[in-house]
């Protein structure tokens, strides 16, 4: 068993820091003010087994201490490697979008109240399909639907969004501002990132 440890170290890290990164969005969201406790928490973890990991190699390198090290390591950089927020939204959109055109279907039928800004509180059985438990309607008309799921609603420090859009980029580009990129993720939605 002792001769795995630095293994299972490297693969609990592995999952900690997978989960943490997963969830960041609505760590964020809940725990605005203590935000740096988690991370505070989660890196020491990962350090530790690195440390550990390598640790392992002068006293024994066979190849359990060396993928300990390749995982361990893999762990503290996949943050720069895997683009979380895209594969969560990828994710979320191919269970949850029955649930989204429903969501779509009852704004186009003026079922939800929204205020002057066009923000639509969600029932609490569609709130989880919003980071902030609203969309943003930008154009709701014979012309075509624009419908905001907030994936990350920065706060000046850009957000990244979910749109329905009945008319593509254009309509996209039409009725929403500061947009940094857009990427199709399928017919009517895209994964938008602006600068507010």
């Amino acid at each position: 068993m002792k001769k795995y440890l630095a293994l299972i170290f490297a693969i609990l890290a592995f999952i900690i820091r997978f989960v943490y990164f997963w969830f960041l969005d609505e760590i964020y969201d809940s725990i605005l003010i203590f935000f740096p406790i988690p991370t505070i928490i989660v890196l020491p973890l990962v350090s530790g087994a690195i440390w550990y990991a390598f640790s392992r190699i002068p006293k024994n390198c066979n190849w359990i201490n060396i993928t300990a090290c390749v995982i361990s390591v893999f762990a503290l950089i996949m943050h720069f490697i895997i683009p979380f927020r895209l594969m969560k939204t990828k994710y979320d959109l191919k269970f949850h979008e029955k649930e989204m055109l429903e969501i779509i279907e009852k704004v186009k039928n003026d079922e939800f109240s929204h205020d002057e800004l066009g923000n639509v509180d969600l029932p609490d059985n569609y709130k989880s399909l919003s980071n902030t438990g609203q969309v943003f309607v930008t154009k709701n008309d014979e012309e075509g639907q624009v419908i905001i799921f907030w994936i990350f609603r920065g706060m000046l420090s850009g957000s990244v969004e979910l749109i329905y859009s009945t008319g593509g980029e254009k309509l996209i580009k039409d009725n929403e501002t500061g947009i940094v990129s857009i990427e199709k993720l399928k017919e009517n939605w895209y994964y938008v990132q602006t600068d507010y």
